[in-house]
């Protein structure tokens, strides 16, 4: 017993170290693991000894942010699955079956030697399915149509096509009757052509599908653009009057698109004071390829009845405005082109 009261006073002096055959205190227990404590009792609320309130407010937002906007997206995927089910459900309410459509030439149809077309052309890709006008005139509006090889002038689109998988085009087209006929309808229908083989290509090519449709063969010609971005002109005439046609094509695709012809635009130019102003184009968009260039031709009828053609290049761009004059007679127009990329799926 003495032994063991020495060693207690030597352990109190601090005079070495001693090994005492003693309980655990209670309360000691209750904080050092592994010595009985349980602490998932009453310290288990206890924050770490190094916590960061501000680091853990921030990982909360962060946290509650991702599901959020996991959310967010699920919502949009879900409403674009619907959307794309209805517009589906609408175009295949279309019947293109060679038995119910009254499936001739337009010019064995009728006596009349030119026609009236209006109604719409629409074209529908896989960013949101929705509609987006080639061709859109109503009654009151309609192209007048001359031959049965003549193309109708097309208003639109008025942003870029995205081609992924597939692509629609849908035909709602009706001949103007006059006063001994009622309206026709000239072509109702759609086409979808397949994607996968055209975005394979190595060269670009421009590509043709007919649809066979009431009193008509409709006719689509289209063309895949790779690396493409999407080039809106403006022009107006800053000298003279302006009257005739602009036109636009690349140096790979040399079909031009008309923007604007005189004999069809509804529209003068905006304040038309001494033949100068903003000129109201009938299509503003194309489709330019980055390794191309975008080729606009002018052709300027002139006071004599001759027509004046001027072409100008540009170097198309991901982003940004290119701008350049041209001159064409007496006449000169200031042509404007905004570069923008276009919507990927």
């Amino acid at each position: 017993m003495a032994a063991a009261g020495e060693a207690d006073e030597d352990c109190a002096a601090g005079l070495g170290p001693c090994f005492l055959d003693r309980e655990p205190d209670a309360a000691v227990a209750d904080f050092e693991p592994g010595l009985g404590g349980d602490r998932d009792g009453e310290w288990a609320g206890l924050e770490p000894f190094f916590f960061d309130e501000a680091a853990a407010l921030a990982d909360h937002k962060r946290r509650m942010r991702r599901e959020q906007e996991e959310a967010h997206k699920k919502k949009l995927l879900e409403a674009r699955r619907a959307a794309e089910r209805a517009a589906l459900d609408r175009i295949y309410k279309y019947d293109t079956t060679p038995g119910s459509n009254s499936s001739t030439s337009p010019h064995s149809t009728s006596t009349r030697s030119s026609i009236d077309v209006y109604g719409t052309v629409i074209a529908r890709d896989r960013l949101d399915l929705k509609c987006v006008y080639l061709f859109h005139c109503d009654r009151d509006h309609s192209q007048l149509i001359l031959t049965k090889d003549e193309s109708l002038i097309l208003t639109g689109p008025k942003r870029g096509l995205a081609l992924a998988y597939q692509i629609y085009f849908e035909f709602d087209l009706k001949i103007k009757g006059d006063r001994r006929q009622r309206d026709k309808q000239l072509s109702k229908g759609y086409i979808t052509p397949d994607g996968i083989p055209l975005i394979c290509r190595d060269e670009m090519a421009v590509e043709t599908d007919i649809i066979d449709s009431r009193l008509s063969d409709v006719a689509i010609t289209y063309a895949v653009v790779k690396r493409a971005v999407e080039a809106t002109f403006a022009a107006e005439v800053v000298q003279g009057r302006f009257y005739g046609e602009i036109t636009a094509c690349t140096t790979s695709i040399r079909d031009r698109i008309v923007l604007y012809d005189s004999k069809l635009s509804t529209e003068a130019t905006d304040g038309n004071v001494g033949g100068r102003g903003v000129i109201q184009l009938m299509r503003r968009v194309v489709a330019v390829g980055l390794k191309e260039k975008l080729i606009v031709t002018v052709a300027a009828r002139t006071g004599d009845g001759k027509t004046k053609s001027t072409t100008i290049r540009f170097t198309p761009g991901a982003s940004g405005a290119d701008e350049k004059e041209i001159s064409c007679g007496f006449m000169k127009m200031r042509v404007k082109i905004t570069w923008s990329i276009i919507k990927r799926m």
